[in-house]
């Protein structure tokens, strides 16, 4: 959006070209996230601080704005961004609540250890706010949180942005087994496949002796791969387009058990017409509601029931599936979300 606005963008890796993880490190690896970037405007890619910091110096007195994501890295940007350009306006972009993520992860696996350091990055993120000019919250709910931690920050909402595939999905008949995609650095997306493949399935497969359930997502470590043994269950790793997986599938599942913010996946397969069985943490901030937008489950015997409901009831599915792209469409679409960004942008 920004990019069709005109906005000239640079984009700075926190981590050095020597560093970057996984696939990232290789050229080829990062060839398909750099023409993803130049494709949305991007006109220059920085790799690390060092490399930062030379633009700062250079050119650092014509920059408007200084978007900055991730708690760690705006504890980075900060100084370097008002050392070298005190005239460049600092957003820092919280992505969603890091504290509260790890403090609810926390919680599930009583680690007194994990707990304090949930605290230890609340603090970090209630410093980041104080500092920045504008913070940015995923959701309402996350704003209103931070604001109570942090009242003399300024919080705005940009919530996550979903591009609405222009013909309608095809119609639930044809479509077979349950998916889930997720990023597989992001630990509470391997806690979820864990829980739902050894846990919830079982219980569904003796329902549906022959359902299958495919994960996608890139960076899948051991204990995801090690999955794939369990009779049904297929991971498929990286998968560059997912539309014809969201086509050819019955329900979509989200079983996070912690997490916050938006999540992704969630809105994506909506916005795909593709309906949703959630927990609570996979269902919250995008104003969804049980039983309208997408069906709601927070133990193993209930989450199981409402996927079987989708699997067995037309109805169903096809009334959460028009109503879901439509919640989409309406709050979280490019349209929808353009004003919200040039409301931040031009304030």
């Amino acid at each position: 959006m920004m990019g069709e606005a005109g906005w000239s963008i640079i984009f700075g890796s926190h981590t050095g070209l020597d560093r970057q993880p996984g696939v990232l490190g290789s050229p080829e690896g990062r060839a398909r996230y750099e023409d993803a970037l130049r494709k949305s405007g991007v006109s220059r890619i920085l790799y690390g601080i060092k490399e930062i910091d030379r633009f700062l110096t250079e050119a650092g007195r014509h920059l408007d704005w200084a978007f900055v994501s991730f708690p760690y890295v705006a504890t980075d940007m900060l100084p370097l961004v008002r050392s070298r350009s005190p005239t460049t306006r600092f957003v820092y972009d919280m992505v969603d609540f890091h504290g509260l993520r790890m403090a609810r992860e926390a919680a599930l696996r009583d680690d007194p250890e994990l707990r304090e350091a949930a605290e230890r990055t609340r603090t970090v993120e209630e410093a980041c706010a104080k500092a920045a000019d504008v913070t940015i919250a995923v959701t309402a709910e996350e704003k209103a949180a931070l604001l109570e931690m942090v009242p003399e920050a300024t919080v705005e909402v940009l919530p996550n942005v979903f591009d609405l595939p222009r013909q309608p999905p095809p119609g639930p008949e044809a479509r077979q087994g349950l998916f889930f995609v997720g990023g597989f650095w992001h630990t509470p997306n391997i806690d979820a496949v864990c829980w739902f493949a050894n846990r919830i399935f079982p219980l569904l497969r003796k329902e549906v002796p022959d359902l299958i359930f495919r994960i996608a997502g890139a960076n899948a470590g051991n204990d995801v791969l090690a999955l794939g043994a369990i009779p049904g269950v297929e991971v498929i790793g990286f998968v560059p387009d997912l539309t014809s997986l969201y086509h050819q599938h019955r329900v979509f599942v989200a079983p996070l058990r912690y997490g916050a913010g938006m999540k992704g996946k969630v809105g994506q397969s909506m916005a795909h017409g593709l309906p949703v069985v959630a927990t609570p943490v996979g269902a919250e901030g995008m104003g969804l509601q049980d039983g309208s937008h997408l069906l709601v489950a927070g133990d193993e015997d209930a989450f199981s029931a409402q996927v079987l409901r989708l699997l067995h009831d037309d109805a169903l599915w096809l009334r959460l599936s028009v109503a879901g792209r439509a919640h989409i469409e309406r709050t979280l679409s490019v349209e929808a979300v353009r004003g919200r960004l040039e409301a931040v942008l031009g304030g």
